[in-house]
């Protein structure tokens, strides 16, 4: 597995060397750069190139929010964890709509950066080796994809996975996800965030499997 590329966005220089002291020593990445400046952060974003991008939530003049869509709507690829002192549902709510994959919180924990960033590597993973294995048995497929998508939208409509859902399952009930997660469409982010140690348990027992099948077929056998 490669290393991937990470960039630091927030505005207080001790929480990127925090960040970057925590990634080094734990092998997680390899760090790029540091942003402290909210008005260079898109531009560097859209320099790097980074495989994951860490930025906090409010900035002076904007909010990490605002800093994703602009970078994204100019071409950025990357996977987008948001760093955030407050506790606000609604807010994270947001966020994950917009296409944030995770929240850390400050101050900042080493466990809990090491598994936010080790589960963003995971589906980063999981998507590479399933794009892989859809053009090795599904060339043509690829164009068709985007025609489908409005209507497997139309058809998730009623079937969201949600809380009030839940309410009439057993106070025990184990939510599992094939990953990767769309929130807010077969699932709603409060409930993927609750249920994330099972769904990522279940996609880890899976990693193994995928890994045999796309070995077969690019073997030809």
């Amino acid at each position: 597995m490669n290393m991937k590329r990470i960039l630091i966005v927030d505005d207080d220089s001790s929480v990127g060397t925090m960040l970057k002291f925590v990634i080094a020593r734990e092998q997680l990445g390899e760090v790029v750069a540091t942003v402290t400046d909210e008005e260079q952060a898109v531009d560097e974003i859209l320099f790097y190139q980074p495989d994951i991008v860490l930025i906090d939530l409010l900035f002076p003049h904007t909010d990490g929010i605002r800093i994703m869509k602009r970078a994204m709507s100019r071409g950025a690829g990357s996977h987008f964890i948001m760093i955030s002192q407050a506790h606000d549902k609604n807010m994270e709510e947001m966020a994950y709509k917009e296409g944030i994959d995770f929240f850390v919180h400050k101050p900042i924990n080493v466990l809990e950066i090491r598994k936010v960033l080790q589960n963003v590597i995971q589906i980063m993973e999981m998507e590479r080796m399933l794009s892989a294995v859809r053009q090795a048995v599904t060339p043509a497929a690829a164009g068709s994809a985007a025609d489908d998508s409005e209507q497997r939208l139309r058809d998730f409509v009623g079937y969201q996975l949600t809380n009030k859902l839940l309410e009439s399952a057993k106070p025990d009930v184990m939510v599992l996800h094939c990953l990767p997660a769309h929130r807010g469409e077969e699932i709603s982010s409060a409930v993927f965030e609750q249920h994330a140690p099972e769904i990522f348990d279940e996609a880890e027992n899976r990693l193994h499997v995928q890994k045999a099948v796309l070995a077969i077929l690019l073997a030809g056998k």
